[in-house]
């Protein structure tokens, strides 16, 4: 869910920086999460001929909007962030 600025605005600085390293942390672990798995599926397809696990594919390409649309929060949280120190 992405933020408003009404929302944003509601938040101290703190509870900003708060978010903000939380959803970066998240961000780290979803990405990592995503290259082991669609490496793993790769491995296993490629390598071991496991055309089953073709279906692992899936769980990276469906975790992506979860992934962007963090992207975008944490963009926001920066911007206002910077504003507040205007």
């Amino acid at each position: 869910m992405a933020f408003t600025e009404q929302a944003l605005k509601q938040f101290t600085e703190e509870q900003l920086k708060s978010r903000l390293n939380t959803l970066t942390g998240m961000m780290i672990g979803l990405g990592v999460l995503e290259f082991i798995v669609f490496a793993l599926a790769i491995y296993l397809v490629a390598g071991q001929g496991k055309t089953a696990m073709i279906a692992l594919v899936a769980i990276p390409l469906t975790m992506t909007p979860i992934f962007l649309i963090n992207v975008k929060n944490i963009k926001q949280l920066k911007e206002e962030l910077a504003k507040r120190k205007e």
